[in-house]
């Protein structure tokens, strides 16, 4: 799954075929994998597009946000950025971006954690400042 864009490439080819086997991917347990399949899963809704498919995506993301590991957070925060219904998740993105646990000892890129970085709570921010001004992710 994280083999990069040749396998997604070639994944995404199989549409709504492979959207099962890369959705049982989101309980591996190998947070990279589920970090990755949330992302494919995404992708291969999203090419639906219809509201079932839509609240499906909505679901995935905030299970994510829930998920044990920082990449998998990281990821469905960077995801949200993306999402028509991002304002919806404004809430969440704030608390997120004021007490996510992970820490690691080093300065953020911009200089705002003193005591570590604190990656979740870095990339809760930039959604939100791009929400607040938005600015839609790619």
């Amino acid at each position: 799954m994280t083999t990069g864009g040749m396998a997604h490439r070639g994944l995404l080819k199989y549409g709504d075929k492979a959207l099962g086997p890369v959705m049982e991917e989101l309980n591996n347990q190998d947070p990279l994998v589920r970090a990755t399949a949330l992302g494919l899963s995404i992708t291969l809704l999203e090419r639906r597009n219809d509201p079932t498919s839509r609240k499906r995506i909505l679901e995935l993301v905030r299970s994510a946000l829930a998920d044990p590991a920082s990449v998998v957070r990281s990821h469905a925060v960077r995801e949200i950025g993306c999402l028509d219904e991002r304002q919806e998740f404004v809430p969440i993105l704030e608390q997120i971006s004021k007490d996510d646990p992970e820490k690691f000892p080093r300065k953020a890129p911009d200089g705002s954690d003193a005591d570590g970085f604190y990656p979740v709570r870095y990339d809760a921010g930039q959604v939100l400042r791009d929400i607040q001004n938005n600015k839609i992710r790619a």
